[in-house]
């Protein structure tokens, strides 16, 4: 209020208190109504490889992977599982419409590493992603099985799909497996 009276009775006017320069900030514009800022090739991306995923195109999401952390991550920062959460979040950033992401979500015998869990209305299945990094896609998807990660998610349906997702350092690729589960 203070402030207020001052600019108004000096004849200053005040500078902005907030700024946000959608250029920086392209995701911003969503929230404004615009067709999803300045990103729309990113966000098709991501829809078709969420499509990929439900229709169980494991080349195709491996692919999509490879491709976003060749545009979107440093090298020397991608190491480890943790750096493969982040570009698997990413990769699926047009979920955000559809699903409710649940990141370490404790189920079964164990603890999944990213979980959709479809929102109200949708008819989607829950999807259960598992990550490895030096090890298989075909031994993530073991481990969701092994530990029933599902049991979690049984009021979602009797149909989930289970994503089993690897990087090799050696190589330098991703594989990928995808299965439906019926509970």
């Amino acid at each position: 209020l203070y402030a207020h009276r001052y600019f108004s009775t000096s004849g200053i006017r005040p500078p902005p208190l907030f700024f946000l320069n959608y250029s920086l900030f392209p995701w911003a514009g969503a929230s404004r109504g615009e067709p999803r800022g300045m990103y729309p090739e990113v966000i098709q991306r991501s829809q078709k490889m969420l499509e990929d995923t439900m229709a169980g195109d494991e080349k195709a999401v491996s692919h999509a992977i490879m491709e976003i952390r060749d545009s979107e991550y440093a090298p020397t920062f991608y190491n480890d599982e943790q750096a493969l959460r982040y570009v698997v979040k990413f990769a699926y950033i047009a979920a955000v419409d559809q699903y409710i992401k649940v990141e370490e979500l404790p189920s079964g015998h164990g603890i999944a590493d990213v979980v959709y869990l479809p929102k109200k209305r949708i008819r989607l299945p829950a999807m259960v992603i598992e990550l490895k990094w030096n090890k298989t896609s075909e031994g993530a998807i073991g481990q969701i099985k092994d530990r029933n990660y599902p049991a979690i998610l049984k009021e979602y349906g009797g149909v989930f799909v289970v994503v089993g997702i690897n990087n090799s350092e050696k190589t330098n690729v991703h594989t990928c497996r995808i299965e439906r589960i019926h509970a």
